[in-house]
């Protein structure tokens, strides 16, 4: 899903909604070129009185394709998309929007569209992206994330990921206005239970987004998304499942993401996971029990 995502038509629609003018031009997106910083060649214009809205050049883009339907929740837990389990919207970050299908869509994604997310004077911090399969079949997101120094940065957090419909995967994706380069994304579920919360962040997962998954009579393998936090020290990694080491089923890097198939029998599952990790001023272990109910 390779294209340019032009900003500037977005910001125009902003005058009649603030009274402002803000002209940026973003580059981004799924299958574009991970991790490039740019610099936009307009100047930023606040006008309006005595009012300065050039923090609304702070904002994050997210493209969505396909099979799904994305929700966002932003640092102070405003949510901004469409649960189709619930079967309903969210708009609850102001000047922002969730729709699809995206600009220069080509004809075959038209049939299944993809879908983007647009926030405007995006606050620091953490935001969960909750993406929920709409029928059978893969995706991938991306972002870019721009701010008032006319900076951008362009990050590819999936690719290709299968999902079933009503699965839901959940992300967290840091964003910071002054270090775009440090977009981070990791799972949005960390499994609890670790004291301070930043031990909780060695180990975070995408799917499953809860310690304990139901599934469905039948049900032989679950593809667990796992992500080891740049403070983990992965040498330490082990895990077990029904109390046999299955340890050599993954590749523990710090930094780094990968989808693991976990082998289940019918009836209760556990999956015991768990890493040492950096803290500044020590070492903690973060241990994650994971239960997969086959019916």
């Amino acid at each position: 899903m390779k294209r340019n995502i032009e900003l500037l038509t977005f910001f125009f629609l902003l005058l009649s909604l603030v009274g402002a003018g803000i002209l940026l031009k973003s580059q981004t997106l799924a299958g574009g070129k991970a991790g490039k910083k740019t610099v936009s060649t307009s100047k930023p214009a606040a006008v309006g009185g005595h009012e300065d809205f050039t923090d609304m050049m702070n904002g994050i883009h997210f493209d969505f394709c396909c099979s799904l339907e994305a929700l966002v929740i932003d640092p102070l837990g405003r949510k901004l998309g469409y649960d189709p389990i619930k079967k309903k919207r969210y708009d609850e970050i102001p000047r922002s929007g969730y729709g699809g299908p995206v600009r220069g869509s080509t004809p075959t994604e038209a049939l299944n569209p993809p879908k983007e997310i647009e926030i405007v004077a995006a606050i620091n911090g953490d935001y969960i992206i909750k993406v929920t399969g709409t029928k059978n079949g893969k995706y991938g997101i991306g972002v870019s994330t721009h701010n008032t120094a006319r900076q951008s940065f362009d990050k590819l957090l999936a690719k290709d990921i299968p999902i079933l419909p009503n699965i839901v995967h959940v992300y967290s994706v840091h964003y910071d206005s002054a270090n775009l380069s440090a977009t981070t994304v990791s799972g949005g579920f960390d499994g609890g239970g670790q004291r301070p919360k930043d031990v909780n962040k060695f180990l975070t997962y995408a799917n499953p987004s809860d310690s304990q998954t139901d599934l469905p009579s039948g049900t032989t393998a679950f593809p667990l998304m796992i992500f080891y936090g740049n403070n983990a020290i992965t040498s330490t990694f082990k895990a077990s499942l029904n109390g046999v080491d299955v340890t050599s089923l993954f590749n523990p890097n710090p930094g780094s993401h990968e989808t693991v198939n976990i082998n289940l029998v019918s009836g209760r599952n556990v999956l015991s996971l768990s890493t040492d990790g950096n803290l500044p001023s020590r070492i903690a272990t973060d241990t994650d029990r994971l239960v997969f109910i086959v019916k």
